[in-house]
């Protein structure tokens, strides 16, 4: 009777345990999908790269696998660096513009306005972990050495304009060093004292012929990679319409060369203190001392232009949204 008893007992326990394996088993296998439902649904390809590219009237070999590669990994980066690289093409519809009258007038090549893209992504109020600040994110001391004021009150490191005109006069001044424009945004990353180093040591002519530390290799490159994408926006996946863009802002510009007080000033045109300094990013403090009676041009916005109007839309590039 007791061996009966026994015996069931361990059937039933075998019994139990072989159907809560199988429970487990079809509850696991249930859950996991096929290799063909966790397919990704999109199509990702390796972008177009083109066997040249001109840089300020120099072509590039991108043929030569060490430059292709270069060029590869820059161009990858943005081409599915999605959201960054459609800031970038709105972000450019309102300085350049800016920026590349200045460069004109300066007779620095246009090709130099992809050199702030890089720096900053055209955030103009960029400031890095170095602080380095501004579009074109000069150190202070190189800030001042190019006749921009930095202070508590006052950084044109922010003013759109005149840290343009500083960085053309970096340029100008390091193609009389080289007589290459590739190694001239190459010395604005690294330095030119390094860039001198490296071309006398390495017995090399401009910065392709180079060894450098990776972050001035990737930083010329990307300088071409967003310059190719930029003029080619479609083939790179980018899709933009006239509405995506946002309509100028007109300004009237005064000039001050007396103390102010910054909210009073913006109260004076109907303006609030953040409306007056989005339009004057240079612009650091509540209040300006000015003992030295100096003299700044200040922008003021048209307060109309504030609400979004597609009808007054103007695509600065018509390649961007074709």
């Amino acid at each position: 009777m007791k061996k009966s008893i026994l015996l069931y007992i361990s059937a039933a326990i075998i019994a139990s345990a072989f159907i809560v394996a199988s429970v487990k088993a079809t509850s696991t296998t249930s859950c996991l999908k096929t290799e063909e439902e966790c397919a990704v649904n999109q199509q990702i390809t390796s972008p177009y790269i083109p066997d040249n590219i001109e840089f300020c009237g120099q072509s590039i070999n991108l043929l030569l696998i060490g430059n292709r590669e270069q060029f590869d990994r820059e161009v990858t980066a943005f081409t599915y660096g999605h959201s960054t690289t459609l800031l970038i093409f709105k972000r450019a519809n309102r300085y350049f513009p800016i920026i590349e009258k200045i460069l004109k007038e300066e007779e620095v090549p246009d090709d130099f306005k992809y050199l702030a893209v890089v720096e900053t992504m055209l955030n103009i109020r960029a400031v890095s972990s170095a602080k380095a600040a501004g579009l074109w994110q000069f150190m202070e001391g190189t800030a001042k050495d190019y006749g921009l004021e930095v202070t508590s009150e006052v950084d044109q490191r922010y003013d759109i304009e005149l840290s343009t005109r500083a960085a053309c006069q970096y340029f100008k001044k390091a193609y009389e060093d080289f007589g290459d424009w590739s190694t001239v945004a190459a010395a604005y990353n690294a330095g030119k004292n390094r860039l001198n180093n490296d071309l006398e040591k390495q017995q090399g002519e401009n910065f392709f012929d180079l060894w450098l530390p990776e972050e001035t290799m990737r930083y010329v490159f990307r300088i071409l990679a967003i310059k190719q994408i930029m003029t080619h926006p479609k083939t790179y996946g980018f899709i933009l319409k006239e509405e995506d863009f946002s309509p100028s802002i007109q300004e009237s510009i005064i000039e001050i060369n007396t103390p102010i007080n910054w909210v009073e000033l913006a109260q004076k045109y109907g303006l609030t203190y953040a409306q007056l300094r989005a339009s004057n990013v240079w612009i650091r403090d509540l209040t300006l001392t000015n003992r030295m009676n100096k003299t700044y041009r200040v922008n003021i916005p048209n307060k109309a232009d504030f609400k979004y109007d597609c009808a007054r839309i103007k695509v600065h590039d018509s390649n961007w949204i074709k």
